[in-house]
């Protein structure tokens, strides 16, 4: 934590409404980190932000005053497997839940045991390779046969159905459907290579983040029967609603 996210704090905070009477507002904020950050995070976190009353003001001169009575913070990935608890798509049990955390950059895995929904440490891991990497593949292959380069939205736009620019239509299903299969290749066989032991602790495959929309389905080969499908609009904030549903259940 640092002041320079404050501002997008605020903007979060005003964002969702609260302090809009105009009384001062006591706030449980939650949120969360990688795991391989969390423990340096969360104490920088909790010493920035827990006592700390923000004036927001707006252009129009509206001011908004938010005390941030705690921090509530979770591991990236275990947020969005309390988000699934709290809808009741996975229950505790003897097993492991693997979420699959499907970036731009990178995909990040957290093994959690679902009997107590901690971590475990040494079956989480990061692969070197993202939606953004497809992106960029389907770019490529653009800008070969019209001979102009693509902004990056619309080759994103353009993995998941055909659409047209500068009068020329491309993309699709049929031509992006190759590179999402690689992409989520890679990916298994990276899992299978990490989880090759525990593989059969396996009861709950979560696929979350931008990219599970396009390959998260693809997953299910590594544990058939397994994969639990976020709705779509819920998909890449996961994590976050974990996080949110955390701060609420916060008892003081």
């Amino acid at each position: 934590a640092h002041d320079d996210s404050l501002p997008l704090i605020g903007a979060a905070i005003w964002q969702a409404g609260v302090g809009i009477n105009g009384e001062p507002t006591d706030l449980i904020l939650g949120s969360g980190t990688p795991l391989g950050r969390f423990n340096q995070e969360v104490v920088a976190s909790k010493e920035f932000l827990e006592g700390k009353t923000l004036k927001i003001e707006s252009s129009s001169g509206e001011v908004r005053i938010v005390n941030i009575k705690r921090m509530i913070m979770r591991p990236q990935g275990v947020g969005a497997a309390l988000y699934l608890l709290s809808l009741g798509m996975i229950e505790k049990q003897p097993g492991f839940g693997v979420v699959v955390d499907i970036g731009s950059r990178t995909t990040d895995v957290l093994t959690i045991n679902l009997k107590n929904m901690e971590p475990v440490v040494e079956l989480c891991f990061s692969i070197e390779t993202g939606i953004g990497d497809a992106v960029s593949q389907l770019g490529r292959l653009i800008a070969k046969e019209t001979g102009f380069v693509i902004p990056t939205d619309i080759a994103r736009e353009a993995l998941s159905r055909i659409v047209t620019f500068k009068q020329k239509r491309f993309g699709g299903p049929q031509v992006s459907e190759p590179i999402l299969n690689g992409l989520a290749s890679r990916i298994l066989d990276s899992l299978r290579a990490n989880l090759r032991g525990d593989l059969d602790r396996l009861v709950a495959l979560i696929p979350v983040g931008g990219g599970a929309s396009l390959i998260g389905d693809k997953l299910e080969e590594l544990a058939p029967g397994f994969l639990i499908k976020i709705p779509d609009e819920d998909v890449q904030y996961a994590n976050c609603l974990g996080y949110k549903d955390a701060a609420q259940r916060f008892e003081p």
